[in-house]
């Protein structure tokens, strides 16, 4: 008898054992929920930027005082975008690369050209050319609007804000020519450490328990603080 019951709780065992295994843990990630803007010299500038996500985290919306941008995707690729009802739609190829971006009327279409081995996105309407270039990690590190430049200087690692969004080249260049100071600091996966042209800012990014970037200061050329970006996020469960 002793011998049965020996019998039994070795495959008790083993069963639980198998059960623990099909059950891995669920990989999550932080997501800014919220960006706080605040100026130091003009409070009046301050603004608040809320993110929304769907299911593959994927951002949605971007709300602010003042303006609403809605997202929609085709697969897990930015094709409409609603900013307080001015629509644009982005075209891409077979492969995913952005090919046009359209007005929403349908009454222009303007081609984007891309460079591969410097990943850089280029257009001309007519106002002038356009392009914005992304490192290898697919941080912008360069924008230049219609004559004016803006570099950016990035880390080499993974560790910015948005270093758990997927990768979305329409999504970056319409926020990269969209608000003012970048405030939504680019999208970046790569933590930002000075960006501008002729007075570049510095940037000084400080860390949470969870070495997400919870602060980043702006400061000027001459050393004063311009503004600051304090960053909330929510942990959201990782897509395969």
């Amino acid at each position: 008898m002793k011998k049965i019951i020996v019998c039994f709780s070795s495959i008790i065992i083993i069963v639980s054992c198998g059960k623990k295994n099909d059950h891995p843990k669920v990989k999550t990630g932080y997501f800014p929920s919220q960006i706080d803007a605040n100026y130091f010299a003009d409070p009046s500038n301050n603004g608040i930027y809320h993110f929304r996500y769907n299911e593959y985290n994927e951002i949605t919306q971007i709300n602010t005082e003042s303006n609403n941008y809605a997202f929609t995707y085709a697969n897990h690729l930015l094709s409409v975008a609603n900013v307080d009802g001015s629509i644009n739609t982005f075209n891409y190829t077979s492969s995913g690369r952005l090919a046009s971006i359209g007005d929403g009327s349908g009454s222009e279409t303007v081609p984007v050209s891309y460079d591969e081995s410097n990943k850089k996105y280029s257009w001309t309407t007519s106002s002038g050319s356009a392009y914005i270039d992304f490192t290898t990690n697919n941080a912008i590190e360069m924008v230049s609007f219609y004559g004016s430049l803006l570099p950016v200087t990035t880390g080499a690692k993974n560790d910015g804000v948005f270093k758990n969004l997927s990768f979305q080249p329409a999504l970056s260049l319409l926020i990269a020519f969209s608000f003012a100071n970048l405030e939504v600091y680019l999208l970046s996966p790569s933590s930002i450490t000075s960006l501008g042209n002729s007075a570049p800012y510095t940037i000084e990014n400080v860390r949470d328990d969870d070495n997400n970037i919870a602060s980043a200061t702006f400061i000027k050329p001459d050393g004063t603080p311009d503004f600051e970006l304090n960053i909330a996020y929510e942990k959201r469960r990782l897509t395969p």
